[in-house]
């Protein structure tokens, strides 16, 4: 039996493409090969079973999407509808890119960089064929689920790494048509979920420069992300020597600041006459309706990911921003509102661990005056929310980013801001990693690793010790080898 997602040929021609010789033990002994080496990617010590299997639970779950929905003579459903052919790179489906663009890509850059170029030129593929770049595509559907144009984030990720070969200015020029209000776009798709690609929050960001949520739900949500989006398309331009264009969506990246009420300290909705929402409270959410998606202001107010100085500067410098940080995770857990999200889980005070947008915060402590903040969170959320057990993941796994935060944060490695190439040393819980590169392994050495050792006391890169709590991408390279020294004492 095979599928297709084209025609009754189609599965007949996927079927023939398989060596009907082969008995049922070949076939399964094949298929464990194809697991072991995809789970072998990234091979860990340590002495914890726990850790182990929630590791490998973790590499499998992140293997899950996006899956093949071409034929294997080429041939797929395109955005538009027809059935096409395309030879030399495949149709994937199920791109959560809203969810994945924060781990699971920046994971996949690591250990599957030439498939994250395949990847790429897809999604260019679908925004020639549709119109606009997708925001969650399946099944060749613009589902228009989530919030603004996230393909833009890997995509200059991917660019600013030099994992692709060509179409870059292409790319730029969808990444912009994507971020701008298209009344044709709009219109072609009115009536179906595709019309949700370009929103109207995205026309009055262009218009009046933020999102007023007295015309717009989710406005806030929608503002903080497209200002992270803006400055992915502003460092695209800046690669491409594209000068006008980097200096417009820089401009335009720093729109998170009109969210930002200086007297409560939190990011609030605006009406379209600029005054603040009059019924404001952090812990409230209502799911679909509100100024948030799936959270509150509590979660969604340190979504700046792009500029996390500029938050600290909000907020009152790196001691303000640190108490901040504080009573976010210290907080009462109580969510207010009779339709509160039901995504809001895996709460440490109002950090919830199990929804996507709070997946960057722990590192934020770096901005502040106690960046050793970032071990202790980490440690928590690493050993009492991933479990192995049927119910270990404490949210939606969302096509593997659940899971490639868990792998990324128990080697040690978090890329914070998809676009910059920093990934920070938060706290490994693993004793040794072994990352299968293209050309080599790059290996993380975790010393006095423990329960109570769980502060970071010494970095060192190919035995040179490290100023700060992160390396480069281009550092993580083959032959090379990451010492992190642990202990039980908080270290500046």
């Amino acid at each position: 039996m095979s599928l297709s997602y084209t025609s009754s040929e189609g599965a007949d021609e996927n079927l023939s493409t398989l060596d009907a010789g082969l008995s049922f033990e070949e076939v399964k002994k094949s298929g464990k090969k194809v697991w072991n080496d995809k789970l072998g990617q990234i091979k860990i010590e340590s002495s914890d079973e726990d850790v182990l299997k929630n590791f490998y639970t973790a590499m499998y779950h992140s293997h899950m999407a996006p899956f093949l929905f071409s034929d294997a003579n080429g041939q797929y459903r395109s955005m538009d509808g027809e059935v096409i052919t395309r030879i030399g790179n495949n149709r994937y489906s199920a791109y959560s890119l809203w969810d994945v663009f924060r781990t699971w890509f920046p994971m996949m850059t690591l250990i599957q960089p030439q498939q994250v170029s395949h990847w790429i030129y897809d999604l260019l593929s679908q925004s020639d064929e549709g119109g606009l770049l997708p925001k969650w595509s399946l099944n060749s559907n613009y589902t228009g689920t989530m919030v603004g144009y996230p393909a833009v984030a890997v995509i200059a990720d991917a660019m600013k790494k030099g994992l692709l070969d060509s179409l870059n200015k292409k790319l730029l020029e969808a990444s912009v048509k994507s971020s701008q209000w298209q009344e044709d776009f709009r219109a072609k798709n009115s009536g179906t979920r595709a019309e949700n690609v370009m929103s109207k929050q995205i026309k009055y960001k262009e218009e009046l420069g933020f999102v007023p949520m007295d015309k717009c739900k989710e406005s806030v949500s929608y503002g903080l992300e497209m200002a992270y989006y803006d400055w992915c398309i502003s460092k695209m331009a800046e690669m491409l020597g594209e000068e006008a264009l980097t200096q417009s969506y820089s401009e335009k990246s720093k729109a998170y600041a009109t969210y930002f009420d200086k007297e409560t300290l939190f990011m609030r909705g605006k009406m379209s006459d600029g005054s603040w929402d009059p019924d404001f409270d952090p812990n409230f959410s209502d799911h679909l309706e509100s100024a948030f998606v799936e959270g509150n202001s509590w979660q969604w107010t340190p979504f700046v990911p792009h500029d996390p100085r500029g938050l600290a500067n909000l907020m009152g410098g790196k001691e303000a921003f640190g108490q901040w940080l504080d009573k976010l995770f210290s907080t009462t857990s109580k969510v207010s509102g009779e339709n509160a999200s039901g995504d809001i889980t895996g709460l440490i005070g109002q950090y919830a661990h199990g929804n996507e947008p709070s997946h960057h915060i722990p590192y934020l402590y770096q901005f502040t005056d106690r960046p050793w903040r970032t071990q202790e969170v980490l440690d928590f959320i690493l050993t009492s929310f991933y479990t192995p057990t049927p119910d270990g993941i404490i949210g939606n796994e969302d096509c593997g980013q659940m899971s490639a935060w868990y792998v990324m944060n128990a080697i040690g490695l978090y890329q914070m801001t998809p676009g910059d190439n920093t990934f920070y040393i938060g706290r490994p819980i693993v004793d040794r990693a072994v990352l299968s590169l293209e050309n080599g392994v790059f290996t993380i050495n975790v010393e006095n690793n423990s329960k109570e050792n769980k502060y970071v006391q010494e970095i060192l890169l190919n035995d040179t010790p490290q100023k700060a709590f992160s390396i480069a991408y281009d550092q993580i390279q083959a032959n090379s080898e990451l010492t992190v020294v642990m202990g039980s004492k908080k270290n500046q």
